[in-house]
């Protein structure tokens, strides 16, 4: 498993700090966002991929499937 971690920074939601993990077949990432707070759940368009607000909190979950 591959850990990244470190800052990061979006004009539209804020900047946060993030922890991620890279699975053997995707990712799973942890990001807080101390100031913007956001509610909701989107499937991202450019990447298939799922990512989840909850107040200062954000989680990005991705698994490929096998063909």
């Amino acid at each position: 498993m591959k850990t990244k971690y470190g800052r990061f920074s979006d004009d539209y939601r804020g900047s946060g700090y993030m922890v991620s993990f890279g699975l053997k077949r995707g990712w799973l990432l942890f990001g807080f966002r101390p100031l913007n707070w956001h509610f909701y759940f989107t499937k991202l368009s450019c990447r298939p991929a799922f990512r989840v607000y909850a107040g200062p909190f954000e989680i990005e979950f991705f698994l490929m499937v096998k063909p």
